[in-house]
């Protein structure tokens, strides 16, 4: 009698984790890519915050020192791709607005999720920076 309801419980549990990891894996997998989701957009702030700064130290001084011209957007943007390792270059586009005291940098990158649950994302990022040299 005993071994007979060991038999029956070992179906019970065949089926009880089947149902569980029906459940817990699309939670993981789901968590995962919202991660990365998270990643990317923190790296397109990090990504602009670099760009503000490399555009503002090539500001009026720098250029009347060595006779440079003023950054451009494509300049920006050239500097922007360099940096965005693992990213889509393709899908990273921008601006850059030079004043006479700030470079601001305006960043947006289309997302597309590793999943196909997810619909594309398009993450903006905007830094300024004080023109310094």
């Amino acid at each position: 009698m005993i071994r007979r309801n060991r038999k029956a419980r070992r179906g019970a549990a065949a089926v009880e984790t089947a149902l569980a990891y029906s459940i817990l894996i699309p939670i993981l997998l789901g968590t995962l890519v919202v991660g990365l989701g998270v990643f990317r957009y923190h790296q397109l702030n990090a990504i602009a915050c670099e760009s503000a700064r490399w555009a503002s130290v090539r500001g009026p001084t720098y250029q009347g020192e060595t006779g440079g011209s003023a950054p451009t957007t494509s300049d920006m943007l050239k500097y922007a791709r360099s940096k965005a390792e693992g990213m889509d270059q393709a899908k990273l586009n921008g601006s850059l607005v030079m004043s006479s005291d700030t470079a601001t940098v305006t960043l947006q990158y289309q997302w597309v999720p590793e999943t196909s649950v997810l619909q594309p994302m398009t993450f903006t990022a905007t830094a300024a920076a004080p023109i310094t040299y």
